[in-house]
């Protein structure tokens, strides 16, 4: 580039046009300033940086040390400051820390607080279904929340439609289908609570009724007639019992079993001979019947002590045996199981 700056001027201009850059190139003599380097004609600095003027410089010695080939040139101004700190980062730092929390804001106010709600209310959804968002939004999370009122009704509609399918089951699953009354599974469910929940002394009258001749009944009539007979049967042995207190079943076929709690044996024996009336007032016809033109039941009692006992089939079997010995005895009767023992003697 010297030698050439000497031999053609323009080429230094030309390159300049070229890249755009302002430069020069120079030797200088090391007697000048050591450790120095020339940045413009007449001025020197201690090192090689950009100065105000946007220009910057730096050497390179020759191969003698006498002197230095200094090259610098005029760089373009920054468009932006080097300073770490300066007045425009500080002010941009805080605009955006502004926004930043402006922004963080609206979000808690308008999504995350409204959601942390929700999530309260739901729990308390879960202890009292009766409780309702009924938010008064329009935008999405009213939406998400009334969609969420609708599956609550739903689900608070399902359950109540499965407690009442559950409620009709059980009570199925405890009733008669023919006669409409506690069937025997019934019965022994309310044996066993009898016993073993009821710690409280007290006599109870155990009665087993059995409609008398009743294959006859069926087999002249037909089984239609012989149903309609046991629902009347049911009905009349349910409608002369106190129902708070007395328990009545269908046992199986034309049997029939009566619980009176808190019943002596002489108040049992006046409510069996009760129902044998009521029966036989029912007048329905029985004409294959040895012992009346009407239907008729024989019963078998046996009472005793609840708090003594904490199993009932020892219990049923003494009254069974006493309604046998009363159909033995000619039937549309009713035999104690304490007769029994006056019967075998």
């Amino acid at each position: 580039m010297i030698f050439w700056r000497f031999v053609d001027p323009n080429l230094q201009r030309d390159l300049q046009k070229r890249s755009g850059i302002m430069f020069d190139i120079e030797i200088v003599e090391n007697t000048l300033k050591k450790k120095s380097k020339k940045i413009t004609l007449g001025s020197y600095i201690s090192n090689s940086y950009r100065n105000k003027l946007g220009e910057i410089a730096d050497y390179y010695p020759l191969v003698t040390e006498d002197s230095k080939i200094l090259f610098y040139y005029t760089s373009p101004q920054r468009l932006f400051s080097t300073a770490l700190l300066n007045s425009e980062t500080f002010l941009k730092i805080i605009f955006f820390s502004i926004c930043l929390l402006v922004f963080f804001i609206i979000i808690h106010k308008d999504i995350t607080s409204p959601i942390l709600d929700a999530q309260k209310l739901i729990h308390r959804i879960i202890k009292d279904k009766t409780i309702k968002f009924s938010t008064d939004r329009t935008d999405e999370l009213g939406s998400l929340f009334n969609l969420i009122d609708r599956l609550l009704e739903d689900v608070h509609s399902k359950e109540q439609e499965l407690q009442s399918h559950n409620i009709r089951l059980q009570k199925l699953s405890t009733t008669d289908g023919l006669t409409n009354i506690a069937n025997r599974r019934s019965f022994d469910m309310y044996m066993n609570q009898l016993l073993i929940s009821n710690s409280r002394s007290g006599d109870v009258s155990l009665l087993v009724c059995d409609v008398d001749y009743f294959k006859r009944f069926n087999d002249y009539y037909g089984h239609a007639a012989g149903d309609n007979t046991l629902k009347q049967i049911a009905q009349c042995l349910l409608h002369n019992l106190h129902s708070n207190t007395d328990f009545v079943a269908r046992y199986g076929g034309e049997e029939f079993v009566i619980v009176l709690n808190d019943t002596s044996q002489h108040q049992g024996i006046c409510v069996g001979n009760n129902l044998l009336k009521a029966i036989q007032n029912l007048n329905i016809t029985h004409v294959l019947s040895d012992i009346s033109d009407v239907v008729t039941i024989s019963i078998g009692l046996h009472t005793f002590e609840k708090s003594a006992y904490t199993k009932y089939e020892s219990l049923f079997n003494k009254a069974d045996k006493a309604l046998y010995a009363a159909k033995e005895q000619g039937r549309n009767q009713l035999i104690t199981s304490s007769q029994l023992k006056d019967l075998s003697t």
